[in-house]
């Protein structure tokens, strides 16, 4: 029964949050289960907390939740009191409150419907305070039944152990509850120091346990018990069928893995969304591209749409890859449909379309335009051959008409009144046909309705393409114009609508899906920016699900604490648990479904396809399923439906029966179960049947063996094995009504099951189970026995394997909805044999009269091994010992009934079974995990209150206080440990009532720091390592191998969980990493735990693979504990992954072993390799390595480190430079060494370890870097990229940078995203800020006062900052975003009306140009920040750089202010200057154009002197004489009078202007020889002078005639004034006046020729355009747009790849090489620049003081570094690229050196199976191994390649030490010779260098022959004779032969 079965009572109980969680472990090795994060509670919690706190694991806000405090204890004691204590405080009912108290499993084996999972949980208490700042909440300990009983399961002891471990860390007070029962189970002496002689000779006894053989006779048997009964889940009960499909549920055939199936139907149904997009031309062919690309959707389109669309439509599709229909595309292109279609109308119609060009003014062009596709062009010709407008149809009846009816009065056609009676029948105002008629023939009714209908037969008989030429030849032209008018119509209207119809259907068909994409309606909606077209989109998804047929698949499963009862008692019942572990559904109508098998974690489903007619086999994963089914990717297929079918899951066997033909094919998978082929083909039955197709019924595998059995009709059952291919000896006859027949899981027998009729009760049916065994081939069944199933069908019977112990028969009651079984054992007759262990009690007791209550024994040990309160049990009965009087003689507390006096009697003693757990449970904790650590931060002191529900409560308290400390001083003398903040500890008796007052019991606590205390107590699984891959996981989970991808898309894919947010949160902090790693099982979690506080050995990491994370915060450092799981099974491969993260990640690495197994230092050699990874990166190893020892006595210390010395010293003297410990740990390692791990020492000296680590130069300034370098590895080891580590970072990051640049210049932030913490469901976005990836600081958006740009402006006024500001956008114009800055600008700065216009254009420019130049430097800030770590010449900084430089040049021309005059008034135009580029040539200011009023004088409060100013002068203009009064005070003295004007009064001479002189001087009139310009352009008032008429007018004129007046119209010309605008400051412009400009703009309006350069030309001459020869640059840099042209590579690239195996494809990565960009910039007026295209540039080298003296060497060596290529050839091997420079070979005759890949091209050609590294490998595997680690997986070895010369071969067989002929063939190509060649001679060939170790290399010279006689073999090295092993031989390898009659024989080895 699952737990989603059962309801949660956590969600019953107001305010409780489940916080861990106890669930069962995956596989049936873990030692405890798993206790893991409930997610979905933890949010609840923090959200009903701090709304909008918690979005999801990784995301949460902790800065939120701090600002909530919280009040906080714990609480524990057994469920019933915790229970009480919840109903007395009122948050339960009493419905909850008996729920609680129910236990979860009960002897029936059926769990109760309600119940609250182990775990630790969080309760909020109702407070009567309703604006309470901190929140009351309790952490509860719920617990697993009687946890806290000393005989519990050791199981249940590590989960209460490792539960309160994390109650004592998350809260400092804990309550314990108990009660009268929980006291008198206490034992109080348990920690009593004085003893007795007798108790230690007690003790030594004990360590004496004896034991006996014992020996069973059994006999041959089947037997059933009652089993268990399982309630379902009432969604699994679904009776019935749907159609002709059964939905009941059913269990699927497995030996070893039972699971549930249910089937649910899903409805046929249809979904709609309707949805509006804009998009411009890319866009709109990306939105193509993605939904149709792949038949993702299919498309319709509205028929209804012009042609025009439909064009936009069509031009949009251009890219896809459909070219079934490519014609239509064409006709599409410039316009080609309309030419296309006049041709074809007029093919057909050509009177009717010579006369239609005509009235359109259009020529009629009938070029050759074709369509390949005969298909298109006949439907096309279909709907033109056919005007099937009405109007014309009508017309066409009444000129049929016509024609019969004058022809019958005998006109002549030639004659002029048969052409007038025929125009006015045809034209007749007479609307109804057959009015007409009658009219004018005169017939009666019934006549006339023959006669229309011979008109219409006629009608329809003339094609309409001869009508036409039929009406032309008419000659009358009334007649003709009316047939062309409806022709037009239908021509316009009619045939335009069928075009589109057609163009639809064609591309309609090329595209069909269930889902489909409908475009209902396209517009065009103006383009916003230069050469962009934009659509707005109304389109409608529909997406049609057929019926579907639903399958769950739920895996039956058994807890812990059942598994280790099924072990000590093959009786025991266990109680099996559903849990969900997938869903898939099936089309009904493509699919049915037949039948479904398991094969260990995979699933074979079998598939009726209805379209193919054919079986499909679908064998996947339960993952993989779905996608396997939807993409029809079958795994096999057979084409036929009559058939029978069985599996065998052990032997990997499938059996198909073929009922027609009587054939049998047996299929069989390959051992890694990736591939299925023929084993026994096409077997036929009939020899063994009389030449006859047997009538098999039944037909199964007797389970675990090669053997089939055949069931006939008749009843017979036969026996067929595959081995022997023939039918064994003996038949069986089964009932010939048996229903259904199994095997037993183990294939000793098989039962036929059948339903009888019982003899005693009327309509009842009883099953009866016939058994056969089937090695004695009985002929009847052995046993007949009744199954005691009574509401089920026999066709559900399944038997099941449970723990690879019981056999179970199980089926479903349909009645009741229960999964039930009987147990089943089956015996056969042997003997068997058992070693038990010798009871202690072997003796009898017996009772005597006088005295009832005492027992007096026989040979009995009482006063030994039995204790006061333990239980006596005789036959059923047991009562409890109260006093122990002897060894033979007991007393009890209540008489047994059931004995007689003076009779002896068996019995046995059961232990009392004491609560002392409830106390002990703290030394408990203290024993498993750390009390001080020297590294992580200290814990505080525990308090905990034990709450006594009795009476006298207080009485308990010496008594309680007594026992804690006896039991801290056992634990101080059992462990050894420093009891630091347990010296503290603080115990004491609390009456029940007083829980009342809690709050004064709490903690207070900040609820963001406290829930990250409790997310870091949980270790996160980051990564596994698993067939010789890396695998990299996301948030503890792994994601599946189809996320293949990029090294940017699996960084992206890696999360870790809750430390997520917490890494978030302490983004700033230092952080330091130490890991642990060793052998298994030697104690790396308990280091690692005692050194910082963490618990990596609870949770869920038991006997789990890999590696796991954990934080520890102190106030200033974060740790990170990283804790690499060891493991025996783990490849050579897999442990390099592991090594290389390790030493790449750490600041301390703590290599935990064993003496013994760490003094053969031969195990570091495999190290040795990592060193040679990431080779550019010289800083990436910076890790101490400390090898930690046990076992290690102190006088042997010296001798050990002076041993580990000289072999390290080996070590480094053979990798040279590479020795691991230099390019790994950065020269230095420490060995410590301890007696025993858990000493005083151990504990003590703990120290060291922070000593070391505090000693280390800090490498993570901050938890940024650390996690970005993390993912980085993590993400290149996935993908098996060994390039450089910054490289790839930079890459990443300019990628990164360049994707949000548009962004940072458009609105100064990087992206709008949806807020993470936004708690309704509306998509409220929020903006991600320019930041610093370095530090995580945010580029400051500086907060500007207005008055720091203007003076006038008020202080408190803010400038709009900048983050948000929109300043360019493309789906925009400029008048769209400027908007609202101007509107700033007037209401805050200058209105508009407030100063002249042109001073008002002025301030605004420059309020423009600070809001741009503010912009540019955050901008440039946000970049210069992100990159400034990385070299700045690199390529990927040179092209973001230009980037940028593009970037800003937009942003500057696009602010641009045009300021000509706008049309409709004098003011400027404050739109873009090239608006006109755009289509929008209308000037505007965007105001009312009405005039603004005069500003106000101002008069000042004083006396002023009244006079009239001084000025008065003459102008360009005439006298000037100012008209204001003096404002000078009367009392001052002066004589030259001014007024309050302040500037110029004088108007600006030019013609035509009104504005006065910009001069700021008064009396600047007064000056002479002064011009008073007004700073402005001016309109010129000249007229054009080109040559020719300006513009013609057309006027009326008046004639006088005779007697009347005429009026004419006559033509005169007229001079347009001049367009170009006058400079300012001068009195005409250049050149000549014209009165039209092709751009009204003075500069050249052509952009710049440079390839993505949209600048203009920089020639001020508007005219430029129009010169010859001339080039339009824009006068700057520019980018080359060319690629590197130097020899050799740029850079390789790690890419995915697809490679398609037989039935199945693999995801790989190989790598490829890529091309960069020049770097070097075009000079300004060039169009390239001089010399190569390089991506990099050489940069003299330039000596400083850190330069060494080595003549000029290292000069050549910095500049060889620039610009560097790497050499192009591949390793033959691996095709990974050698990284030396490029012609390395030529100039300095190097071998290629690279860091290999997996051997994907490499196959394995070894013809029998063979195991490597725990991989069996078969021939033709590939991809098995990486490149470099095939020979150190191997030992020593020899490779094979194709014979260089077979004659030379042929005469010289072998050479020592290189190579020997193979004389046999083998594959792959068994014709051509080959070779074994040495590893040395192997790599030779290849030309690259031999990745190997000196060590391996030495090793790989020696033969690979063994010994085969160990303990004869000579010339044996003494290492090898020690060890006696395996023994290889110590000559070269391909020695001569050994010659036996040698007398040296000793001088050789045996081989």
């Amino acid at each position: 029964m699952s737990d989603y079965d059962v309801q949660d009572l956590c969600e019953s109980i107001p305010g409780l949050y489940r916080m861990l969680d106890l669930c069962k472990g995956d596989g049936s090795n873990d030692r405890v289960d798993k206790i893991i994060i409930s997610q979905s509670y933890v949010k609840k919690l923090c959200n009903d907390t701090i709304s909008g706190s918690f979005k999801s694991i990784s995301k949460v806000n902790y800065e939120k939740l701090n600002s909530c405090h919280i009040h906080l204890i714990g609480i524990y004691g057994r469920n019933s009191l915790i229970a009480k204590f919840l109903l007395n405080k009122k948050i339960i009912d009493e419905k909850i409150y008996k729920l609680l108290l129910m236990p979860y499993e009960d002897n029936s084996g059926i769990r109760p419907t309600s119940e609250l999972r182990p775990g630790i949980y969080l309760l909020r208490l109702p407070s009567e305070k309703t604006n309470q700042k901190k929140k009351e909440f309790m952490a509860i300990h719920w617990s697993e039944n009687e946890c806290y009983k000393d005989k519990a399961s050791s199981y249940c002891n590590e989960n209460m152990t490792d539960l309160h471990r994390y109650l004592t860390k998350i809260t400092e007070h804990q309550i314990c509850l108990m009660d009268n029962y929980d006291l008198k189970n206490i034992d109080w002496k348990r920690y009593e120091s004085i003893k007795s002689k007798s108790e230690d000779e007690i003790n030594n006894k004990e360590i004496c346990i004896d034991f006996k053989v014992k020996k069973n006779e059994q006999k041959e048997n089947f037997e059933i018990f009652p089993g268990f009964e399982v309630y379902l889940k009432q969604s699994h009960q679904t009776d019935g069928h749907y159609e002709d499909v059964p939905l009941h549920p059913l269990i699927i055939e497995s030996v070893s893995n039972p699971t549930l199936l249910t089937r649910q139907i899903i409805p046929k149904k249809t979904t709609t969304i309707i949805a509006e997009e804009k998009f411009n031309n890319t866009q709109f062919c990306d939105f193509f591209r993605t939904k149709l690309e792949g038949q993702q959707f299919g498309l319709e389109i509205n028929s209804n749409l012009s042609i025009k669309k439909l064009e936009i439509i069509i031009n949009g599709m251009k890219g896809l890859n459909k070219l079934d229909y490519s014609d239509i595309l064409d006709l599409f292109e410039n316009s080609k449909i309309n030419k296309f279609l006049n041709k074809l109308l007029y093919e057909n119609y050509s009177k009717f379309e010579t006369k239609h060009s005509k009235e359109m003014s259009y020529v009629l062009n009938v070029e050759d335009i074709s369509i390949k596709s005969s298909e298109i062009h006949e439907k096309f010709q279909t709907e033109i051959d056919k005007i099937d407008h009405d109007g014309f149809i009508e017309l066409k009846r009444r000129y049929t008409f016509a024609q019969k009816h004058v022809k019958s009065r005998n006109s002549q056609e030639d004659d002029i009144l048969f052409n007038l009676c025929i125009e006015n029948i045809v034209l007749d105002k007479e609307v109804n046909l057959f009015n007409l008629v009658k009219k004018y023939s005169q017939k009666n009714d019934s006549d006339i309705c023959d006669f229309i209908s011979e008109i219409e037969a006629e009608t329809i008989s003339i094609p309409d393409n001869e009508f036409v030429n039929t009406i032309h030849n008419f000659n009358n032209q009334k007649i003709f114009n009316k047939f062309f008018e409806m022709y037009k119509e239908w021509r316009i209207h009619i045939f335009s609508s069928k075009l589109v119809k057609i163009v639809c259907y064609f591309i309609e068909k090329l595209y069909i899906s269930n889902k489909t994409i409908n475009i209902i309606d396209i517009n065009e909606t103006g383009a916003f920016f230069r050469n962009s077209n934009n659509f707005s989109v109304l389109y409608e998804i529909k997406e049609n699900h057929p019926t579907k047929l639903l399958i769950s698949l739920h895996e039956i499963q058994l807890n812990q604490s059942d598994k280790f009862e099924m072990k000590k008692d093959e009786n025991f019942i266990p109680k099996p648990i559903f849990q969900c572990i997938n869903s898939f559904e099936i089309n009904r109508e493509i699919y049915d479904f037949k039948q479904i098998a398991r094969f260990n974690e995979k699933f074979l489903v079998f598939l009726w396809n209805k379209t193919n007619t054919k079986l499909e086999l679908y064998f996947v994963d339960i993952q993989s399923i779905l996608t396997a089914i939807s993409i029809q990717k079958a795994f096999g297929k057979l084409y036929s439906e009559n058939f029978m079918v069985t599996v065998n899951e052990r032997k990997g066997l499938i059996a198909f029966y073929d009922i027609a033909n009587g054939s049998l094919n047996v299929y069989s998978f390959n051992r890694e179960q990736t591939e299925i082929y023929l084993q026994y083909k096409n077997i036929r039955l009939q020899q063994w049947y009389n030449n006859k197709i047997p009538d098999i019924t039944h037909f199964l595998f007797i389970k675990n063996t090669d053997d089939l059995c055949f069931v006939e009709r008749n009843g017979q059952a036969r026996i067929y094995n595959l081995n022997n291919a023939s039918f064994k000896p003996g038949k069986s006859q089964l009932p010939i009504n048996t229903n259904l027949v199994l095997s037993t899981p183990d294939g000793t027998c098989f039962v036929a099951f059948t339903t009888e009729a019982s003899t005693v009760e009327i309509y009842v049916n009883h099953i009866k189970a016939y058994v056969y065994f089937c090695e004695k081939s009985a002929k009847q069944a052995i046993k007949v026995i009744d199954i005691p199933f009574t509401n089920s069908t026999i066709d559900l019977f399944r038997f099941s394997l449970l723990n690879n112990q019981q056999i179970h028969l199980t089926t479903i009651d349909q009645q009741s909805g229960n999964f039930q079984s009987v147990l089943v054992k089956i015996t056969h007759p042997k003997t068997s044999y058992q070693f038990e262990q010798v009871d202690k009690f072997s003796g009898q007791v017996k009772f005597e009269d006088a005295c009832p209550f005492f027992v007096f024994g026989e040979n009995t040990k009482f006063a030994q091994y039995v204790q006061k309160g333990d239980f006596i049990i005789i036959g059923d009965e047991k009562r409890v010992i109260t006093q122990i009087k002897s060894d033979n003689e007991l007393k009890i507390e209540d008489l047994f009934k059931s004995v007689e006096p003076e009779k002896f009697y068996n019995f046995k003693i059961k232990s009392r079974n004491f609560l002392n757990s409830l106390l002990d449970i703290y030394s408990m904790v203290f024993t498993k995990y750390a009390i001080n650590n020297p590294i992580g931060k200290i814990d505080k002191s525990l308090t905990v209150f034990v709450a006594l529900d009795i009476k006298n409560a207080y009485y308990y308290s010496e008594k309680f206080s007594e026992y804690f400390d006896k039991m801290w001083k056992k634990f101080k003398e059992e462990t050894k440990k420093p009891i630091g903040h347990i010296k503290n500890f603080k115990a004491s008796v609390i009456p029940y009532q007083h829980l009342d007052n809690i709050h004064d019991l709490s903690t207070d606590y900040l609820l963001g720091e406290w829930l990250i205390d409790f997310f870091c107590l949980i270790p996160i699984q980051i990564a596994v390592t698993r067939d010789n891959k890396f695998i990299p996981l996301r948030d503890g989970l792994s994601y599946s191998d189809n996320d293949y991808g990029s090294i940017g898309s699996v960084f992206k894919e890696i999360s870790f969980g809750w430390y997520e947010a917490i890494f978030d949160h302490y983004s700033n902090l230092e952080l330091k990493v130490i890991s642990s790693m060793g052998e298994q099982s030697y104690g790396k979690s308990y280091l690692l735990n005692h050194c910082l506080g963490t618990t990596f050995d609870g949770s869920a990491m038991h006997c789990s693979e890999g590696v796991w994370m954990s934080l520890v915060k102190t106030s200033d450092i974060l740790y990170v504990a990283l804790y690499f799981e060891g493991s025996i099974k783990r490849s050579a491969q897999e442990e390099t992954f592991l090594l290389f993260l390790n030493a790449a990640l750490s600041d301390l690495v703590l290599f935990k072993s064993h003496f013994a197994d760490t003094r053969d230092v031969t195990m570091f050699q495999r190290f040795q390799d990592s060193a040679n990874y990431f080779g550019e990166d010289l800083d990436i190893f910076q890790a101490r390595l400390c090898i930690v020892m046990k076992d290690v006595k102190v006088p042997d210390r010296n001798e050990i480190v002076e041993e580990f010395q000289n072999k390290f010293l080996k070590i480094v003297k053979e990798g040279k430079e590479n020795n691991l410990i230099t390019k790994l740990y950065g020269n230095e390692m420490s060995i410590i060494l301890y007696l025993v791990f858990d000493g005083t020492d151990f504990y003590t000296n703990l120290d060291n370890f922070k000593e070391q680590l505090d000693d280390r130069k800090t490498i993570y300034k901050n938890a940024r870097i650390f996690v970005e370098k993390i993912k980085i590895l993590m993400a290149k080891l996935k993908v098996c990229d060994w390039g450089s580590i910054q490289a790839t970072l930079l890459t990443m990051r300019t990628d990164e940078l360049k994707k949000f640049m548009n962004n940072a210049i458009s609105f100064g932030f990087e992206q709008k995203e949806k807020d993470p913490f936004y708690e309704h469901d509306d998509e409220e976005q929020t903006v991600k800020k320019l930041t610093n990836r370095e530090d995580g600081l945010l580029i400051t958006d500086y907060e500007i006062l207005l008055s720091e740009i203007f003076d006038h402006v008020n202080s408190s006024v803010k400038l709009m900052p900048d983050t948000g500001l929109e300043l360019l956008n493309d789906q925009k114009n400029f008048v769209q975003i400027s908007s609202d800055i101007i509107k700033f600008f007037e209401n805050n700065i200058y209105s508009r009306k407030s100063i002249l216009e042109s001073k008002w254009v002025d301030h605004l420019k420059a309020f423009f140009k600070f809001i741009i130049d503010r912009r540019i430097a955050r901008v440039n800030e946000w970049l210069t920040k992100n990159i400034s770590r990385f070299p700045k010449d690199r390529n990927e900084i040179i092209i973001t750089n230009y980037a940028l430089e593009q970037k800003i040049t937009n942003l500057n021309s696009f602010w641009n202010l045009c300021c000509i005059q706008c049309d409709k008034c004098d003011l400027k135009c404050l739109k873009s200057s090239f608006h006109s580029d755009n289509g929008d040539v209308e000037h505007s200011c965007l105001t009312d154009h009405t005039k603004e009023a005069r500003v106000d004088e101002v008069l000042p409060e004083y006396q002023t002197c009244g006079e009239p100013c001084s000025l008065k002068t003459e102008t360009q203009k005439g006298s000037y004489q100012c008209k204001n009064t003096c404002i000078i005070p009367c009392e001052e003295q002066h004589e030259l009078h001014k007024c309050q004007n302040e500037v110029c009064p004088i108007e600006c001479p030019l013609e035509n202007c009104q504005q006065r002189c910009e001069n700021s001087n008064h009396f600047h009139a007064d000056e002479k020889d002064v011009n008073h310009f007004c700073g402005q352009e001016h309109q010129c008032p000249k007229e054009c002078e080109e040559k020719g008429i300006c513009k013609i007018v057309t006027e009326p004129a008046t004639v006088e005639r005779d007697n009347f007046t005429l009026n004419k119209y006559s033509q005169t010309f007229q001079r347009l004034p001049c367009c170009i605008k006058i400079p300012p400051y001068k009195f005409e412009h250049d050149g000549k006046h014209v009165h039209e400009t092709k751009i009204p703009h003075l500069l050249c309006p052509i952009e710049c020729p440079l390839e993505n350069c949209q600048q203009r030309c920089e020639n001020s001459n508007h005219f430029h355009a129009d010169e010859k020869d001339v080039n339009h640059f824009c006068g700057q840099e520019h980018q080359c747009p060319k690629e590197c042209e130097e020899k050799g590579i740029c850079k390789i690239v790690t890419e995915p790849a697809t490679v398609e195996r037989d039935n199945f494809t693999l995801n790989k990565y190989s790598q490829t090489f890529q091309r960069l960009p020049c770097c070097i910039k075009i000079p300004p007026y060039k169009f390239e620049h001089d010399g190569k295209h390089v991506h990099e540039t050489k940069i003299p080298h330039l000596c400083n003081y850190d330069c060494p003296n080595d003549e000029g060497r290292h000069i050549k060596e910095e500049e060889n570094n620039k610009n560097f290529h790497s050499c192009d050839v591949k390793c033959p091997n691996c095709s990974y690229y050698c990284t030396l420079p490029y012609g390395h070979y030529e100039k300095y005759y190097t071998k290629h050196s690279t860091t290999h890949g997996n051997m994907f091209i490499t196959t394995f050609s070894r013809e029998d199976e063979f195991k490597f590294e725990g991989h069996q490998l078969n021939f033709g595997d590939k991809d098995f191994v990486l490149c470099h680690k095939l020979c150190e997986g191997i030992g020593r070895h020899r490779h094979i390649d194709y014979c260089r010369d077979s004659q030379v071969c042929s005469n010289l067989e072998k050479k020592e030490g290189l190579y020997e002929h193979i004389k046999a063939n083998i594959n792959p190509k068994p014709d051509e010779a080959k070779d074994y060649l040495s590893h040395w001679l192997f790599w030779e060939r290849t030309m690259f260098e031999d990745p190997y170790s000196n060590y391996n290399c030495e090793e790989f010279k020696k033969c690979d022959c063994e010994c085969p006689n160990p303990n004869e073999a000579h010339n044996i090295d003494e290492k090898q004779q020690q060890k006696s092993v395996k023994v290889c031989c110590t000559q070269n390898i391909f020695h001569p032969s050994l010659d036996t009659n040698s007398a040296s024989l000793d001088n050789w080895s045996s081989v």
